[in-house]
């Protein structure tokens, strides 16, 4: 019987297991990753993330590689600079919300230190102890791997979430869909006969997903007769495009009552699912492992307790309560198949294009939804606390904030001088040295289009200084004469 000793087992090599590998191996923490399948998946599964995982990707030095995979849907094309659109049976334009498409998964890979990852390793038990939380892998032969932590991110049907007796909220959300990915060279289309959406699977791909319709079995749905008859409207035939996958997903709307128990913590789809209409799953599991990528190095560290655990769940449950919720909302439009409440919904829509509006009128999507974290997390008190902070790029190469100044904790002012000076005694060591953090100024002149100065003066106070988390989330703001009290205030939420 081997034993292997790590500070966390990650059960789950998907993109959000690989990615907090990443992020702690990159901080010196020894990582044990664990994957029952014996490849990687060859076939695109999530096509979707946004501004705040492209963000988190720069963490680990992947932002170039990942860009050279993207197709971006937030700049340029489509109908009034929006790609991504709502449209009636008829094809006409409802409304448009942004979106990127990426195939990330393999990047990671490439990345991920070949002693780390342990691939056609099935977990069947686990042990509790007071000062470790050994995960026991069995495979041929079988693995005993000791760890401080270990995270589930081992997908819906989590073993780590079974075997710890971790519940879940469900919504009740249950609907069938065909999801069919096509290798070629995107619209929500909101048909009450046939709800659809048709959108990028990244660069020289495309994904179609038809809701199967009450009275209609999944063998029929998935038979290729079938297949081609729902494409052929879209001028797609087995002579012009190569169709790469066929399945069936039931989409879900849940979350999980427990995100830790003991010293097993869950993050990805093991802790929650929401239907796919604004490509949120996957991007909040990119959240979950930033919000652990910080913390739990720390813990590790000695530096904190497990407070911030329990400070994950506070803020990442609200978020993902919200998204999950808004989610179901979008699915009630998308998947209504009366025709004369698709016509009244459609026809307030068009009413409504600016969706501060139609969110209202009708639950259609909004073109930004962007809940804060939740309370009382390691987070002031403040209204800009559990916001992300702004990220726009400087200077006279015009790069973005990340990539001049790093990443990690920082403090942050404007206009003026890093507020280091005012940083004295246990506070400056603590934030300096302990936790690495920095001290960071932008200046008017770095600062063309003037977004800093507005955020500054809207938001945290001309004269103030920020205090920025490493996953990007404001964690307060003070005068630059009160640094030492926000820092202590993190300190004590430690």
């Amino acid at each position: 019987m081997t034993i292997e000793h790590s500070d966390v087992l990650i059960v789950g090599a998907g993109p959000v297991g690989m990615f907090l590998a990443l992020l702690l191996h990159q901080q010196g923490v020894s990582v044990k990753l664990v994957e029952r399948q014996k490849a990687l998946y060859p076939l695109p599964r999530a096509v979707a993330f946004d501004h705040e995982s492209r963000r988190l990707f720069g963490i680990v030095g992947l932002a170039d590689e990942v860009a050279q995979i993207v197709e971006e849907r937030n700049v340029k094309g489509g109908e009034d600079g929006q790609n991504f659109v709502w449209r009636d049976k008829n094809l006409k334009k409802l409304t448009s919300i942004t979106q990127h498409s990426d195939r990330v998964e393999a990047e990671f890979a490439e990345f991920v230190p070949a002693t780390t990852a342990k691939v056609g390793v099935v977990v069947d038990g686990m042990v509790c102890g007071p000062g470790a939380c050994p995960g026991k892998a069995e495979a041929k032969p079988s693995l005993r791997v000791s760890a401080s932590y270990l995270v589930g991110c081992d997908g819906a049907n989590s073993t780590v979430r079974r075997l710890e007796g971790m519940t879940q909220t469900d919504l009740g959300f249950k609907e069938d869909w065909l999801i069919l990915d096509l290798r070629i060279g995107a619209a929500q289309i909101c048909d009450p006969d046939r709800p659809t959406t048709c959108i990028t699977a990244g660069k020289g791909r495309r994904r179609f997903e038809f809701m199967r319709i009450p009275g209609e079995s999944r063998d029929t749905l998935l038979s290729d007769d079938k297949v081609w008859e729902l494409l052929e409207p879209y001028g797609y035939k087995p002579d012009n495009v190569e169709l790469e996958r066929k399945v069936i997903y039931t989409f879900n709307a849940r979350w999980g009552n427990e995100f830790f128990k003991d010293r097993v913590v869950l993050a990805g789809d093991a802790l929650h699912l929401m239907p796919p209409f604004i490509g949120q799953g996957l991007n909040s599991g990119f959240r979950d492992a930033g919000a652990l990528g910080w913390r739990l190095p720390l813990i590790l560290r000695g530096i904190a307790g497990d407070r911030l655990l329990q400070s994950y769940q506070e803020e990442r449950l609200n978020h993902i309560r919200k998204l999950t919720e808004y989610c179901v909302q979008l699915g009630e439009v998308i998947c209504e198949t009366d025709h004369e409440k698709s016509k009244a919904i459609h026809a307030k829509m068009r009413a409504a294009r600016e969706f501060e509006v139609a969110i209202l009128l009708t639950s259609a999507p909004g073109r930004r939804y962007d809940p804060p974290l939740g309370r009382p997390g390691t987070l002031t008190l403040q209204e800009e606390a559990g916001r992300l902070s702004l990220h726009r790029k400087l200077g006279p190469k015009q790069e973005f904030f990340d990539t001049i100044h790093g990443y990690g904790w920082v403090l942050l002012t404007f206009g003026g001088e890093p507020c280091d000076g005012f940083l004295t005694g246990d506070a400056r060591e603590w934030f300096l040295n302990r936790l690495g953090g920095k001290c960071l100024n932008v200046s008017p002149t770095e600062d063309a289009d003037g977004e800093y100065a507005e955020w500054f003066a809207n938001s945290l106070g001309k004269d103030n200084a920020v205090l920025v988390r490493p996953d990007f989330y404001v964690f307060g703001h003070s005068p630059v004469q009160s640094v030492n009290g926000l820092v202590d205030e993190l300190q004590s939420k430690m």
